[in-house]
């Protein structure tokens, strides 16, 4: 418990540290949907590559309590701190009560494990269901039951509708019981969870005909950014490079390296800690190495690797197994018990010094905070705001936050269903969008707009096509160009209906 209300303390701060970016913004854009429609919009369309439940549950924070940041970043927030609990249960079944408090200890104070806890996505909620889900599946293997497991079908059935990668945990029973439980008991509990699987599957093999997802983001496996994941998982390391965007934060090689080694070396010696439990060892081995080789193989097939965030599932089984290999190691030394745990808990304390006190100051600005407020101030209720790219989902949700009182549409119209999504502008979608960007001046003349305000993403500088054609378009109608601002990798660009009259932004 003192951990659990250690890891609040460290996350709570972190709530309204810094407003939703891109990724975040598409979760509430979802969410916001209702979970009848959210359903229907990731079966019949392919606008997310993601299945529904993490943002059911986030449709149902922000109805009860708002749609703040509080209520936003709930249901990771919650899962985060309870993930600092189920370290230190999982830690105590496999070597005792003072490795879990250390374990615990380790997750409470992880810069990484902070920052997913605060994150408006689905990856600590799937961190606790697939730990969850290998536990419940221990115990069902080496307890045998009819009733056993039905908790593990529970939460393999519910990782599995907050990311699709936990389908690889399908191996788990074969991992965990292959040499050492009877082969019948692992194939039954083999053959109950691909039953469970199915509705999740059937949704992910529908999501990859479909090519939901694509964008110049998802790549193929390549290595670095394994390495950059499995070095967070340590104390003393710097944030990734695919969280460079929250925070960059630089830490001494020396510490770096000290925290790489402390993982590494933690992980090779546990594989000599006998369990006092039967299988969670391999349990842990078995999660941590499925979750990081799935994508990865996978990317094999077919370019689906979003680096680093996949393997995050496997960062709480590698702590917890790094801690009770180290504490292995040094049992073997001639100290008493309490200067065992006194060298542990300050090996830890000096390694997370280096980054953590650094991490908890940072507050970033988003750009489209300051869009929006750019926005707000110079507009009426006969003002536009037209999204090309991906600007939508977050300068939306700023809009709403400030009551804005004009309207909003994305272009092209096929963007309208792809909003978090980048679909790339081929030939054909050229043409419409051209065709699309003539017809609307006289749209807006009919609805009496006045002011219009093109928000954009910037490439080397220049908005994106789509938006640099519904500019050309407008200056052609005769529409006088404003001002056109560059706010990090985004732009606003401000139009006026001709003889108009306004104020210039």
């Amino acid at each position: 418990m003192l951990w659990c209300a250690l890891a609040l303390a460290l996350r709570l701060p972190k709530l309204e540290a810094s407003e939703p970016w891109l990724d975040e913004a598409c979760s509430l854009e979802l969410a916001n949907q209702g979970p009848l429609t959210l359903l229907q919009t990731l079966i019949t369309t392919d606008a997310s590559p993601h299945p529904p439940l993490f943002f059911s549950l986030l449709s149902l924070s922000t109805t009860l309590l708002g749609e703040g940041l509080v209520a936003a970043r709930l249901v990771s927030l919650l899962s985060g701190v309870l993930l600092v609990a189920l370290s230190a249960y999982v830690a105590n079944q496999l070597i005792g009560r003072r490795a879990a408090r250390l374990a615990a200890l380790v997750t409470a104070l992880s810069p990484l494990a902070i920052h997913y806890s605060v994150e408006i996505r689905g990856y600590s909620l799937v961190s606790v269901l697939s730990l969850l889900y290998g536990l419940t599946l221990v115990r069902h293997l080496y307890q045998p039951d009819r009733v056993a497991i039905f908790p593990s079908l529970l939460c393999f059935g519910l990782a599995t509708l907050t990311h699709y990668y936990a389908l690889a945990l399908l191996l788990l029973p074969v991992w965990i019981g292959l040499g050492s439980v009877d082969r019948r008991i692992w194939l039954r509990a083999t053959f109950a969870l691909c039953f469970v699987a199915v509705p999740s599957a059937s949704m992910a093999v529908a999501q990859l005909l479909k090519g939901a997802g694509g964008g110049a983001w998802i790549s193929a496996f390549h290595v670095s950014a394994l390495i950059d994941s499995f070095a967070a998982f340590s104390l003393g390391t710097e944030m990734p490079h695919y969280l460079g965007q929250v925070a960059v934060i630089e830490v001494p090689d020396w510490v770096h390296y000290c925290g790489l080694s402390w993982t590494a070396l933690g992980l090779v010696a546990a594989l000599f800690v006998k369990s006092r439990e039967p299988g969670v060892r391999k349990m842990l081995y078995g999660v941590m190495v499925i979750v990081i080789a799935a994508p990865a193989l996978g990317s094999l097939w077919r370019p689906m690797y979003l680096a680093g965030r996949y393997e995050l599932a496997a960062m709480v089984p590698a702590q917890v197994l790094a801690v009770c290999g180290w504490w292995q190691l040094v049992k073997r030394a001639s100290l008493a018990s309490w200067a065992r745990y006194a060298l542990h808990f300050g090996v830890v304390l000096v390694l997370s010094s280096f980054m953590l006190p650094a991490y908890l100051q940072v507050q970033t600005q988003q750009p489209f905070e300051q869009i929006a407020r750019q926005i707000g101030a110079h507009s009426t209720t006969k003002t536009l705001v037209i999204h090309t790219h991906l600007t939508a989902p977050p300068v939306d949700w700023q809009l709403r936050q400030s009551h804005f009182g004009g309207s909003t549409m994305v272009f092209p119209e096929s963007q309208a269903q792809h909003r978090c999504w980048h679909k790339p502008m081929n030939t054909s979608r050229l043409a419409q969008a051209r065709v699309e960007a003539q017809a609307l001046p006289s749209g807006l003349v009919y609805a009496r707009v006045q002011r219009v305000f093109i928000t954009q993403t910037l490439r080397r500088g220049r908005p994106t096509r789509s938006a640099r054609i519904l500019i050309h378009a407008l200056r052609n109608a005769g529409w006088m160009h404003r001002q056109s601002q560059a706010f990090g990798s985004y732009g606003l660009t401000a139009m006026d209906a001709p003889n108009a009259k306004m104020n210039t932004p």
